[in-house]
């Protein structure tokens, strides 16, 4: 602060010093010059005045035509010396103008008497006028008035103000001119120790001022500036906010920016640790979903092949799910020796309602698959059960399939879900157009129907939610429905672990850097048959 707000305070008060300083000065030079130029002028013109009024403006410019100087003449040039003695003239003199070579000619002088060479100022002398205001003795002598305006001009004897007034005779025809210089040597004088006066006095006062000022302001301005900066590098430190009986009462906006600043603080440590909080239920919270997604991935089957003991057909699932934990859910199980159930399904939603939605239809569909019972009673009992107390109105879509082992044949139920696949031996894959109903907890007195497929040794049966068909690359662009048929024929006479497993990853070649939209779960089911191969 020291280095930089209060430098640049000072110099700007120096430089506006040294401004006042000189403007003062050069204001006061042209006021006090004008002042005493006037001053002159009066004097020189009231002198002239007087002096003409010895002069006879009848008989003057005789005294060039042949008139030889009389008594009258010397009574006048008795006086003009006098006149020009006692008031310390540089010159007096009287003269009659040529207008058309514009010269000036001498009548009397009273430089005549004391000069060194006389005969530069006697009697019938001819002077060219000078460069300083040619026209004016001509205009004077033309007009017979005399000028408002004077004009300081340097002389053989320093600087002087003239003053001109024409002599006229009783017609009033100008036949002479009156010129009078007085010196002004003291103008120059007194203007420059006037400015010189000038120019310490202002810069004594402007400077004591600019202290006064500078101090003023270093303490209402640059120490509490330099005592909140001092405060926020404390608070860097050691996160305490500033005490309000330390802020300057400056009255002004200083003191509201240290109590802003007070109040930022304190809302900064209440953010921290409001912060804190939240990072540490953050914490807590993925903690328990690292225990919720374990809970749920052992949920599911995960041991392949899962029967090692029934060769009869083979099967291998994966689910990946968008978040920590998913609705998405695959399951199968034996309902007695020779029937085992097939469910994918796919919970609205993601996330932990899903995931809470999908524990309880998975375990409602497993415990409701009793020996005895068909699809479409387990499918319909399971719906009841999850429409009660349904308030947050989730549902699921369910494909739900039991395969009878020695035969081949699947009695299926679709609530809602995706078509599957079918994979005849020696063939490709292709949609079974199935019959689709409700899906479950939407309505409580849904009637599903059942369908048949039939599956020979070699044939497949690919299962799978939305998560495949709805997968979503940058471009938006969706995998769908051909892409998926195109991807699983390509691999089709590879094993079924090898076939997801390609499947999944041309997925993910397909989706590249765009997050995962949904839940992407597979299943695929292939039949051997009663023989060992």
């Amino acid at each position: 602060m020291k280095r930089g707000l209060s430098r640049k305070v000072s110099l700007i008060c120096m430089l506006m010093a040294v401004m006042i300083c000189v403007g003062t000065c050069v204001c006061g030079y042209f006021m006090i010059r004008d002042s005493i130029r006037e001053t002159y002028k009066i004097t020189a013109y009231r002198l002239a005045d007087t002096a003409s009024f010895f002069v006879d403006g009848n008989t003057v410019a005789e005294y060039l035509n042949g008139r030889e100087p009389d008594e009258d003449y010397e009574d006048m040039a008795l006086f003009l010396s006098f006149l020009a003695e006692m008031n310390d003239l540089s010159a007096l003199y009287l003269c009659t103008v040529d207008e058309a070579s514009r010269t000036l000619t001498t009548i009397y002088d009273t430089r005549v008497e004391e000069a060194e060479q006389p005969e530069r100022y006697a009697r019938g002398v001819v002077d060219v006028i000078g460069t300083k205001g040619p026209l004016a003795p001509v205009r004077i002598f033309q007009t017979g008035e005399s000028l408002d305006d004077d004009f300081i001009r340097k002389t053989d004897f320093g600087y002087n103000i003239s003053a001109i007034v024409p002599i006229k005779n009783d017609a009033g025809e100008s036949t002479a001119l009156l010129v009078l210089d007085k010196s002004v040597p003291e103008l120059i004088t007194y203007v420059h120790r006037f400015l010189v006066l000038m120019l310490v006095v202002t810069a004594v006062i402007v400077l004591g001022l600019m202290l006064a000022y500078v101090a003023l302001l270093r303490r209402k301005v640059i120490e509490p500036i330099e005592q909140i900066t001092a405060a926020a590098s404390s608070f860097v430190e050691t996160k305490e906010p500033m005490p309000e009986s330390m802020v300057a009462r400056t009255q002004d906006e200083i003191e509201t920016l240290a109590l802003t600043m007070i109040q930022m603080e304190r809302d900064i440590n209440e953010s921290m640790e409001n912060l804190a909080r939240v990072t540490a239920e953050r914490e807590r919270i993925a903690a328990e979903l690292d225990v919720a997604e374990k809970i749920q991935s052992d949920m599911l089957p995960r041991i392949f092949p899962p029967y090692p003991n029934c060769p009869q057909f083979s099967i291998y699932a994966t689910m990946t799910p968008a978040k920590e934990v998913g609705g998405d859910f695959y399951d199968f199980f034996c309902i007695d020796k020779d029937h085992f159930g097939l469910v994918m399904a796919d919970v609205s939603g993601k996330g932990i309602p899903a995931a809470l939605f999908m524990v309880i239809s998975k375990t409602l569909i497993k415990n409701s698959a009793q020996p005895g019972r068909c699809p479409r009673e387990i499918m319909e009992a399971v719906n009841r059960q999850l429409c009660e107390n349904n308030d947050a109105a989730m549902f699921v879509t369910v494909w739900f399939g039991i395969l009878e082992i020695s035969t081949g044949k699947i009695t299926a139920v679709n609530a809602g879900h995706e078509k599957p696949l079918v994979m005849k031996k020696g063939e490709e894959f292709v949609y079974l157009r199935d019959k689709h109903g409700m899906m479950l907890a939407a309505l409580d007195m849904v009637r599903y129907k059942e369908y048949e497929i039939q599956l020979e040794p070699g044939d497949r049966l690919f299962l799978y939610t939305d998560g495949l068909l709805e997968a979503t690359n940058s471009k938006n662009e969706l995998y769908g429905e051909d892409r998926a048929l195109r991807s699983m024929n390509a691999h089709k006479d590879e094993t079924i672990h090898d076939l997801l497993e390609h499947v999944h990853k041309d997925t993910d070649v397909f989706v590249g850097e765009a997050p995962q939209f949904d839940d992407l779960t597979m299943m695929v089911l292939e039949y051997h048959g009663n023989d060992d191969e």
